[in-house]
């Protein structure tokens, strides 16, 4: 299997599973997805069985050696957070994740918290990009941390105590 594939952060579609980090090797034989890792030979996908995501397919799995991925990631910010290299998405591809770019990271002040039926709605002080919480959490946010990209604004963090800015390697 060709793992030189690489993917941008902005490509990816959630949510990911990590891959062992000190895997031996990764192949695709008659459309089966295997890993071997020191303990074995175990299966990761299987595009023959019926089903649309990875999910699917592997709770269709009978009789073969199932890998257990070793973390699901949900959000970029997870991603970004994350050791392994190597992730199998929910097609059923496996990539690798490099960080390759370094991006700001601010930190903006909380100026109001609106309550909504949805949950409460912050915004900041010298930015336009209010974000939807949990009314439990809201109250004790002093700060957000973004990630400043060329196609916009990720939230990176909540933050209880006022943070410098910074940087992130994506």
């Amino acid at each position: 299997m060709d793992l030189s594939k690489h993917k941008n952060i902005f490509g990816i579609q959630f949510p990911i599973f990590a891959v062992a980090k000190t895997f031996k090797n990764i192949w695709e034989e008659d459309n089966i997805t295997k890993i071997e890792t020191a303990s074995g030979v175990y299966v990761l996908d299987n595009k023959n069985i019926q089903g649309d995501t990875l999910g699917q397919r592997r709770l269709r799995i009978n009789n073969s050696k199932l890998y257990i991925p070793r973390a699901v990631v949900h959000t970029i910010p997870q991603l970004i957070r994350s050791d392994y290299k190597t992730f199998i998405d929910n097609n059923g591809e496996v990539f690798k994740y490099i960080k390759h770019a370094t991006v700001p990271l601010k930190y903006y002040s909380i100026e109001k918290v609106v309550k909504t039926l949805q949950g409460c709605v912050l915004h900041f002080k010298d930015i336009d990009n209010p974000i939807l919480v949990s009314c439990g959490r809201a109250y004790a946010i002093k700060c957000v941390g973004f990630l400043i990209t060329n196609i916009g604004y990720i939230t990176y963090e909540y933050s209880d105590t006022i943070k410098g800015n910074t940087w992130r390697k994506i």
